[in-house]
């Protein structure tokens, strides 16, 4: 881990910013800061001479970065469902002087085929599930990096490490903190996560993400959606960032009943709603409590879920076990909490 991260850092020094991120840093739409994007590639250990497969191009400047690492001897190829993007990175790559990069516009669910096999491959964007096309592209003890979400609800993202078997399937995975913006693709119909919702002024919406109420009638989700944006009570939290995460990851692995997630106006929230009650842990941008009342039924447990978190010593994302359901396009992930 020390020699890859003296790698990244050197990686970061040599690549500047602003040719693929502008002057203010909003050259494109979907940026991911500087710093999230060197931690993902501590975790990958890319080698110089190396083949590396990135979906997601973004701004061209995570691809630099890979440029850097696999230097003159390795190859990048970068692909992106967004032509005007590729298009855009290829030209910063061809004025920063970046030859050993190839980007590619197309459906990055599917891989890159014509230039597999590859040591490494790396998403910057969620696909529904880990792609097989990206084992099957990928050399046996080769690494995929990839966000990938770990229960059927909003916010359930994970950043996956995996090794290649012989046969291309995952072993040796763990799981990371990590969130990148949803992949567009056609490969896999996207599954409808939201029980409720409804917009909110000046943009966006308020939304209700909660497996258990899938399939039991859009009746009962309303009333649940509406006690949620009606819960009067509210409470100080004094968990912060990054702890939350860690919390949030470890309840999604603990097959909780009940668990939900909810955008009320500009907070995101994970916790637990039922016919009767709901009990919320809000986690951005300002950590608190809010429930239905000071004697919500979710409330409690949802506080004894957190003291279970807490006397099990805060276990982190990276200390969650990874589990596969093998699909035809790939494999789901589950997380279980550690032995």
């Amino acid at each position: 881990m020390e020699t890859e991260t003296r790698a990244v850092d050197r990686a970061v020094a040599a690549v500047s910013e602003v040719p693929y991120r502008g002057e203010n840093g909003r050259a494109v739409r979907q940026t991911t800061p500087a710093e999230v994007i060197a931690r993902h590639l501590r975790l990958f250990d890319v080698r110089p001479g190396m083949r590396v497969l990135e979906v997601g191009t973004g701004s061209g400047y995570s691809a630099a970065l890979l440029s850097e690492l696999v230097g003159p001897s390795g190859e990048v190829v970068s692909v992106d469902v967004e032509a005007s993007l590729v298009e855009r990175a290829r030209d910063v790559h061809r004025r920063t002087g970046r030859h050993n990069i190839t980007s590619v516009t197309g459906d990055g669910f599917a891989g890159h085929t014509p230039a597999a096999p590859f040591d490494r491959v790396v998403g910057w964007t969620t696909p529904p599930l880990l792609p097989r096309a990206w084992l099957e592209q990928t050399r046996p003890g080769g690494v995929v990096l990839a966000p990938v979400p770990c229960a059927p609800m909003l916010y359930s993202t994970v950043m996956l490490r995996t090794l290649v078997a012989d046969d291309h399937t995952p072993v040796d995975a763990s799981a990371h903190r990590g969130q990148y913006v949803p992949m567009r693709t056609a490969a896999v119909p996207s599954a409808g996560l939201i029980e409720a919702s409804r917009p909110r002024e000046g943009g966006g919406e308020f939304y209700l993400s909660a497996p258990w109420l899938r399939g039991r009638g859009g009746e009962l989700a309303e009333e649940v959606f509406s006690r949620l944006l009606a819960a009067p009570h509210s409470e100080p939290f004094d968990e912060k960032w990054p702890e939350v995460e860690h919390l949030k990851t470890w309840l999604m692995a603990g097959g909780v009943e009940h668990l939900s997630v909810a955008g009320i106006g500009r907070e995101t929230a994970i916790g637990i709603t039922t016919p009767d009650s709901v009990g919320l842990a809000v986690l951005f941008p300002e950590t608190r409590f809010l429930a239905d009342s000071g004697r919500s039924p979710a409330l409690a447990q949802l506080h004894a879920l957190i003291r279970r978190w807490r006397e099990a010593a805060r276990p982190r994302v990276e200390d969650l076990v990874p589990r596969f359901e093998e699909a035809a396009e790939g494999w789901r992930l589950r997380l279980a909490p550690p032995a």
